[in-house]
């Protein structure tokens, strides 16, 4: 195998690994086990020392690495050796401010086809780095605008009839730690927005009611949902559905999440239950093992773009993780599936609406009604 396609191996692996494993939110557990046959066993161990090193640092959080650059590639004599210098921007809070750091890496070739990282060492460190050009582009010069702390919140929430389901649950939780709500009603024709004024008592908020339903075109609700939510000055918009509800350690940790400068979009993952206490994981449904935007940083000049379908939408415009985004380890329950009745419900609803998958795929549809779906108990806070 010549140098250059070493080099071109190498690049991508480094690339691929780095800016897996050095984005790091410190109030989760981080899975790296997928990474670990990407080391050798020294390598690995250095790895883990500089990881548990940084994990110890009460000054640094919520950190998402982008490796623009490799200043330095060194093969030795016999070509199975290779020093690499790595320069890495962490875009997240390190006292107040953006870092960019180098790594000094060895990598061993272990055979033709497969290099592994035999040392693993930090280098310099500077404070102030670049913003992303991704970053620059599309905000086309202007500046990303962040306000002084702390943070304001505003629940933006789409109800319809949701009077004696999960509403109730939901808003008693959201006003222990929102400080506006906007609400839009689809001409409910139940008591959702007197539930909404009497949970909301105390909190600045905006019912905004429909005079008739629009839910058989779900973009024009959450293109109206997003603007109500900004015409309120809006500076994080927490995006809920009446049937979703945080944990309850929610209440105490997320001001950590949008008292910092320097991150505009936070994901979460969604659990969605199939009755009060376990939820479904199977070939469909896994949203729970990835992370979707909920909470977002509103940015007045960010050319937001919605995907224009009157299904599966999306409840933010499509393109807002390309703003600086992190995750978050708390976890949200979503109980619109945790009834028989819910189920069928949306399974005639979603077979009428898209009976060719234009929008979502008919095997989820279909099982939807599955007579033994596998489930997995909760476990709050773990």
């Amino acid at each position: 195998m010549s140098m250059d396609s070493n080099s071109s191996e190498i690049t991508s692996m480094v690339k691929e690994t780095l800016e897996k494993l050095e984005s790091i939110d410190f109030r989760q557990k981080t899975d790296l086990n997928g990474y670990r046959n990407r080391f050798t066993e020294r390598g690995w161990k250095a790895f883990l020392r500089f990881r548990e090193g940084l994990s110890t640092s009460s000054k640094t959080s919520i950190l998402r690495a982008e490796l623009p650059s490799i200043s330095r590639l060194e093969f030795n004599d016999n070509l199975d050796q290779c020093n690499v210098t790595i320069e890495l921007n962490l875009r997240g809070s390190k006292n107040g401010e953006r870092v960019e750091v180098t790594r000094e890496i060895r990598l061993e070739m272990i055979n033709e086809e497969t290099w592994k990282i035999d040392r693993y060492e930090s280098g310099l460190e500077r404070e102030g780095c670049r913003e992303s050009p991704v970053i620059n582009s599309v905000f086309n010069g202007h500046p990303r605008v962040v306000k002084a702390c702390p943070q304001k919140i505003t629940l933006a929430m789409l109800v319809r009839n949701e009077a004696d389901r999960y509403l109730p649950a939901v808003l008693q939780q959201a006003a222990q730690y929102v400080d506006e709500a906007v609400i839009l009603d689809d001409a409910s024709t139940d008591k959702t927005v007197e539930v909404c004024r009497e949970l909301l008592q105390g909190i600045p908020s905006f019912i905004h009611v429909n005079q008739s339903p629009g839910f058989g075109n779900e973009i024009n609700l959450r293109q109206q949902l997003w603007e109500l939510a900004v015409q309120s000055s809006a500076e994080w918009i927490l995006c809920l559905d009446a049937d979703e509800v945080f944990e309850d350690r929610v209440v105490s940790e997320i001001r950590t999440l949008v008292n910092q400068p320097h991150i505009d979009v936070i994901g979460f993952r969604l659990y969605d239950f199939w009755d009060m206490e376990h939820y479904r994981e199977d070939e469909f449904w896994n949203a729970h093992l990835r992370y979707a935007p909920f909470l977002v940083r509103y940015q007045s000049k960010f050319p937001y773009q919605w995907l224009e379908t009157p299904l599966h939408c999306g409840r933010f415009p499509q393109n807002v993780t390309l703003l600086p985004s992190a995750v978050s380890n708390l976890r949200l329950k979503h109980f619109g599936w945790a009834t028989t009745e819910d189920r069928q419900i949306k399974y005639t609803r979603y077979k009428e609406a898209d009976p060719d998958g234009k929008y979502g795929i008919l095997k989820q549809y279909e099982s939807i009604l599955d007579p033994k779906p596998n489930l997995i108990k909760w476990r709050e806070n773990e």
